[in-house]
Order: structure tokens, then C-alpha cells, then sequence
């Protein structure tokens, strides 16, 4: 009954690792997110056929309550983004808070030129890293799924390193579209609610 009790202890905290911490939980071992793993020894197959979608929740309308409650100090403008991450037509879909994307994700490329390894941690809604390490014209990419009391490894690539950069800016690019959209929205219902 003992080991029942620690495996369903164990079980909980890696569900709940992802939103309360940054560490990394990689081949059976626990890392701080800002430590170097290990490079994989395992082989993978050269794929160059990332791409992403992505598809604003709330484009087409918006929660006054939520609006009211960012005036009101109670809230943060969060930019909700539907992406689906397509890989050989294999897709993956995440939830990303763009803002939160666009404070992270410039780190995680940068860290990656800097160091030759870095980690994305997504926050929230949909509980998932990025482990990558440069080696030579190519990025080592694992998306890994941190959910139903387990970590899932979704897929594990070889990309170029040129074209996995270039798609993360344009993310980024895209991204900011997006808040930028929104920002100007809730502008414009606080000047007519408020006369702001």
C-alpha cells in the first residue's frame, strides 16, 4: 500500500511540475530548466517539415467582464492563440498565451545561439517544453507533453537550424500582431465605456 501511495504521489506532482516549476523531467532524471541536459544518444531522422498554424480565440468577439476586469487592476490582457504545430501533415495542438510567448520565446532562441541548448517552458494552458540542442547545421528538437500524470514526448526532430529560427521569428512576428490587435480593441472599449 506504501509504493501505491508514493506512485500516486509521484504521479500528481509530474502533472503539477509543469505549472509550478521550470524543471525538466528528461530520461528518467529531474533538471532545472536552466541546466545543461545531456545531448540525446538516441538517433533521430533529419525533418524540415515544421510549420505552425496559429488562430486567435477571441478574434471575433470579447468578454466585457474580462475587459472591466483588466481596468479594473484584477486581470492581465491575455491573447489567447489555438496553434497547431504541423509536422508531416501530424498535427499537435497547443494553447499558448501569446504575451507569454513573446517574453519567453526570444529568450529561448537567444539561449539557443548563445549556449547551443536551451529549454521553452510554456505557461498554462497547455503544459508543454521545447528541449533543443545545436549540433553542427542542425537543431535537435524535442517537444515534450507534460500531462495525464506522465511526460509524453510528441515528436523529436533534426531541423535545420537555419529554418527552425527562422520559423520561431516569424512566430514571434506573428504573434505580436495579435496582442497588438487586442491591445487596440481594449483601447478602444475603455475610451467608450469609460470615456478614457
Amino acid at each position: 500500500m506504501e509504493d501505491k501511495l508514493l506512485t500516486n504521489d509521484l504521479l500528481f506532482m509530474i502533472s503539477e511540475m509543469h505549472l509550478l516549476t521550470t524543471i525538466v523531467l528528461y530520461d528518467g532524471k529531474l533538471y532545472a530548466s536552466d541546466k545543461q541536459i545531456p545531448y540525446p544518444k538516441t538517433d533521430v531522422l533529419q525533418n524540415n517539415n515544421l510549420s505552425f498554424f496559429m488562430v486567435w480565440e477571441d478574434e471575433n468577439g470579447y468578454d466585457e467582464k474580462d475587459y472591466d476586469e483588466i481596468y479594473n487592476g484584477i486581470e492581465q490582457l491575455w491573447t489567447n492563440l489555438a496553434v497547431k504545430i504541423s509536422l508531416d501533415k501530424i498535427f499537435e495542438e497547443v494553447f499558448i498565451v501569446a504575451q507569454c510567448f513573446l517574453s519567453d520565446f526570444p529568450k529561448f532562441l537567444e539561449n539557443l545561439k548563445k549556449d547551443n541548448f536551451a529549454v521553452y517552458h510554456n505557461e498554462e494552458y497547455t503544459p508543454f517544453k521545447w528541449l533543443a540542442w545545436i549540433k553542427e547545421s542542425n537543431v535537435r528538437l524535442i517537444h515534450q507533453h507534460y500531462q495525464d500524470f506522465e511526460v509524453n514526448i510528441k515528436f523529436d526532430i533534426l531541423i535545420d537550424k537555419e529554418i527552425l529560427f527562422r520559423l520561431g521569428e516569424n512566430m514571434i512576428k506573428k504573434m505580436q500582431v495579435y496582442v497588438d490587435k487586442e491591445q487596440n480593441r481594449y483601447k478602444e472599449y475603455v475610451a467608450k465605456k469609460y470615456r478614457q
